[in-house]
């Protein structure tokens, strides 16, 4: 048991120690699984454009699943977790109820699948600048993070061809 504990604050304080370095969040309990958002980042946006997409990936340390049941931000109007499909070849946004990060797990964000729709941004979202963002899982509780804004095109979606 102590053996177990101490292995826990080790790894606890490596994790602190790279958080620390690399920008990551990081939330920790006894009771509950481990949770860490990394390279959250977002296109940017003009002034006339009121929505956004915020894409990071997901990684649960935890011994149990855990699901992303809401996100919120003083950026925007309103704040939701999609995803996209395609159908007969039309590409298709909609709301989810949660995501699953299964344990010991990454889930990534990223153009063309899960994301944050941000809803009636409140300013432009200007390259090289930053807001917070906070994402609530089903245990793991809240997790506030930094969303940095990269430029339009950062990370497109690969283009997919059918013959």
């Amino acid at each position: 048991m102590k053996l177990t504990k101490l292995l826990s604050a080790v790894l606890m304080v490596g994790a602190l120690a790279i958080t620390g370095m690399t920008g990551l969040s990081v939330v920790h309990a006894a009771d509950k699984p481990q949770m860490m958002v990394s390279d959250a980042w977002a296109r940017e946006r003009p002034a006339a454009i009121k929505v956004g997409g915020v894409f990071a990936t997901l990684h649960n340390m935890g011994g149990e699943a855990d699901t992303l049941v809401a996100a919120s931000s003083p950026a925007a109007e309103k704040v939701e977790i999609h995803n996209v499909s395609m159908t007969d070849g039309v590409m298709k946004m909609f709301e989810v109820e949660g995501v699953e990060i299964p344990a010991g797990e990454t889930v990534e964000f990223k153009p063309g699948s899960y994301h944050v729709m941000l809803m009636g941004l409140k300013q432009p979202l200007a390259k090289g600048s930053t807001f917070p963002l906070t994402l609530e899982f089903a245990k793991a509780g809240k997790i506030d993070v930094t969303v940095e804004v990269k430029e339009a095109g950062a990370m497109e979606m690969k283009e997919h061809k059918h013959h």
